[in-house]
C-alpha cells in the first residue's frame, strides 16, 4: 500500500506473546510510511508522531497481550478523527 494509513498501536509492556520491541518497530515503520517526523516514544501512555499524512499513535500500558478498556475512549475518538479526516472517494 502506497498511500497513508492512519495507525492505532496497542502494546502492553508485559506482553508475553508479541515482544515490545515489536510494538515499538511497528510505530517506526508506520511513521516512516507516513511521513512522519521520526522520533523515539518515551516508556509510558500514549505517543502520537508529528507532521504526518496520516495519524499514527502508539499507546503503551500496564498489562499483557489484551485490549486495556481504559484505552477505549481514545481509540473511539481516534477512529471519529479518521473517519472525520479520510479522504473522499472521487
Amino acid at each position: 500500500c502506497e498511500a497513508p494509513v492512519a495507525t492505532w498501536v496497542a502494546h502492553g509492556r508485559s506482553d508475553r506473546v508479541v515482544p515490545l520491541t515489536a510494538g515499538r518497530a511497528s510505530f517506526a515503520r508506520w511513521q516512516k510510511h507516513n511521513g512522519c517526523e521520526i522520533e523515539e516514544p518515551g516508556s509510558d501512555g500514549c505517543f502520537e508522531a508529528k507532521n504526518c499524512r496520516r495519524d499514527v499513535v502508539l499507546c503503551m500500558y500496564e498489562g499483557g497481550h489484551t485490549w486495556p478498556a481504559k484505552l477505549t475512549p481514545d481509540w473511539k475518538r481516534f477512529l471519529e478523527n479518521q473517519r472525520l479526516s479520510a479522504p473522499k472517494k472521487p
